[in-house]
């Protein structure tokens, strides 16, 4: 999955409008949308502050390059990358409480 698109389905698992998002993470819409439609690629400092946001690893944003570049089985790789994504955009009820 790319990195634009990794964005966008947090984004919009958030209820976010790109307006919302890119207003927090002090840019323009217009440049959160190429990104999100793969047209630009971030900075790696745009990735650190978009992963603060959400609360994630930056790490989730290069899993493919990660996958396609070690000799690891895909599948298990898959499981995990969809795992991960699952308790980032669903935290478990206490981790909200905490908030």
């Amino acid at each position: 999955m790319s990195v634009g698109k990794t964005i966008k389905i947090f984004r919009a698992s958030r209820g976010l409008k790109q307006k919302d998002l890119a207003d927090s993470i002090k840019i323009k819409v217009q440049y959160l949308s190429a990104i999100e439609n793969e047209k630009r690629e971030p900075s790696l400092s745009l990735l650190r502050r978009i992963s603060e946001f959400f609360k994630i690893p930056i790490s989730l944003f290069f899993w493919d390059k990660e996958e396609s570049d070690s000799g690891e089985d895909s599948s298990s790789l898959e499981k995990i990358k969809k795992l991960i994504f699952e308790i980032a955009l669903n935290p478990p009820s206490d981790a909200k409480q905490k908030k």
